[in-house]
């Protein structure tokens, strides 16, 4: 244990060649730039697509909106009393226990 803690006395600071962060940042921006070129015509939204895409989804929604009137689907009645909610899961409607 005693040779692991000390095996860290030797060590010293790694330094970096001059000018290493301004090569490194430029070659990453380099990089962004020929990748942004490239692609970035595919990546941007077109404000036609866009708007196709909505009113192709507008028209899916009042077409099953339509299809549903058409086909008579009723919601059922609700009720909302806990009489109702308790007969419905069997459940104990005698309250004079608890």
């Amino acid at each position: 244990m005693e040779h692991i803690i000390n095996s860290t006395n030797g060590m010293q600071r790694a330094e970096a060649p001059a000018f290493f962060a301004t090569r490194t940042e430029a070659a990453l921006d380099r990089y962004l730039e020929d990748r942004q070129g490239r692609s970035s015509w595919l990546l941007m939204p077109k404000p036609l697509a866009w708007s196709l895409g909505l009113c192709l989804l507008l028209v899916a929604n009042i077409a099953s909106f339509t299809a549903l009137q058409k086909t008579g689907v009723q919601k059922p009645a609700q009720t909302n009393t806990l009489q109702s909610f308790m007969q419905e899961y069997d459940l104990n409607t005698n309250y004079e226990e608890y």
